[in-house]
């Protein structure tokens, strides 16, 4: 299990980092180190949400529409609350963007 956590964490890195260079091997064995020990502590479960991730990767698409509208239009948009699901995975959409997370929902700014 442990395997698992820093073998995910040190490609997570890596791939955020979009370099193989050996300081950047070295820091990203480093902060899977950590990570692992981290999640080993908490008692964590690398287990990935496929259940309903499409949703979120859907408005990647559709809301492209709304904003090449409001682009030239510079039209303002709109706060709205939301269920809090996932913020990370909510803010992908480009017309759609996380605000903050409060207590059960989170605020998100749509045009």
């Amino acid at each position: 299990m442990p395997a698992r956590w820093w073998i995910a964490l040190a490609a997570l890195y890596l791939l955020l980092a979009w370099s193989l260079a050996p300081a950047e091997l070295a820091v990203a064995a480093v902060a899977a180190t950590v990570g692992t020990a981290g999640a080993a502590l908490v008692g964590a479960r690398l287990r990935v949400p496929v259940r309903g991730a499409w949703r979120p990767l859907l408005g990647l698409f559709t809301d492209l529409v709304p904003l090449a509208r409001a682009l030239p239009a510079r039209r303002g948009g709109r706060l709205e609350r939301a269920p809090l699901e996932d913020p990370a995975l909510g803010s992908l959409a480009p017309a759609t963007i996380v605000v903050r997370v409060e207590d059960d929902d989170v605020v998100v700014h749509r045009l």
